[in-house]
């Protein structure tokens, strides 16, 4: 037997849900996969900013990722007792070794070019496997983040890694509320989040940027257009 709701991660994903329900209530009943998706994504960006207060966790991701945030570590995979518990029914239905792994390779396609369900190791349009695009660029954006501002890029502190989480956590916010509730609200976030940054650390807005493009979420144009990303899927 697993008791999920004894899961930090669930609880705080599911939190969340609350919070973004909160703060932008107009995506309740917003028809746009990339919307439901978000939602999810939120759930899972809430877990790993919860996580990052435990200074313990803090001191071992960084020692187990040699500074380097974005490696599989115990930030990056999410309800891994849970998904051991779906894993022994349904093998191919989650990650290997976690529910989701915040470290992946997925980029962004069109969902509505997506199949709706597919294994763990295929992305589909389902919110839950599309989630993961959008939560892998925002833990990637972390680790960039926290190479730009470190005293030793090499070997960030767990101090520097705090006050990045606080950081990110708040241009995420901003972001959110800033940003329309279109079908391509991936890009809209994303965009808002750069612009945000931009206003705070240029370095910031740079690691950002260079992680939506990379990610597929906006295009490769500087960070000082990066509003103009607004407008490209509509």
């Amino acid at each position: 037997v697993v008791y999920s709701g004894e899961s930090p991660d669930i609880l705080c994903h599911e939190m969340g849900h609350a919070i973004l329900d909160s703060v932008k209530p107009e995506l309740w009943d917003a028809a746009s996969l990339e919307v439901a998706a978000f939602h999810e994504s939120f759930g899972d960006m809430s877990s790993i900013l919860c996580a990052l207060q435990l200074p313990s966790l803090r001191r071992a991701v960084l020692a187990d990722t040699g500074g380097r945030l974005y490696r599989a570590s115990r930030l990056s995979r999410l309800a891994e007792q849970l998904g051991a518990a779906v894993r022994a029914q349904h093998p191919d239905a989650v990650d290997p070794d976690c529910l989701r792994n915040a470290v992946n390779t997925f980029v962004y396609q069109d969902p509505l070019t997506l199949p709706y369900s597919a294994p763990a190791a295929q992305l589909s349009s389902e919110s839950h496997s599309f989630s993961r695009v959008f939560t892998a660029a925002f833990l990637q954006s972390l680790g960039g983040m926290l190479a730009a501002i470190a005293r030793s890029p090499a070997a960030p502190t767990e101090q520097e890694l705090l006050q990045v989480s606080h950081d990110l956590g708040d241009i995420l916010m901003s972001a959110i509320a800033a940003a329309p509730v279109t079908p391509d609200f991936y890009a809209q976030v994303a965009a808002a989040m750069v612009e945000e940054a931009a206003g705070r650390n240029a370095a910031y807005a740079s690691a950002l940027q260079a992680t939506f493009a990379r990610r597929g979420i906006l295009p490769v144009t500087p960070a000082s257009t990066a509003a103009r990303a607004r407008s490209t899927r509509r």
